[in-house]
């Protein structure tokens, strides 16, 4: 799990298509919104 803070310019959607790239297919969640999230 791994906390980011996108760029001004940026959308949730670039960061989940980057990291799909990246990650061989595996599934890529991205929760929005929340300053801190306790899981």
């Amino acid at each position: 799990m791994y906390t980011v803070k996108l760029k001004k310019g940026h959308e949730p959607g670039q960061l989940i298509s980057a990291l799909g790239e990246r990650t061989g297919g595996q599934r890529v969640t991205v929760l929005t919104g929340y300053d801190q999230t306790d899981l």
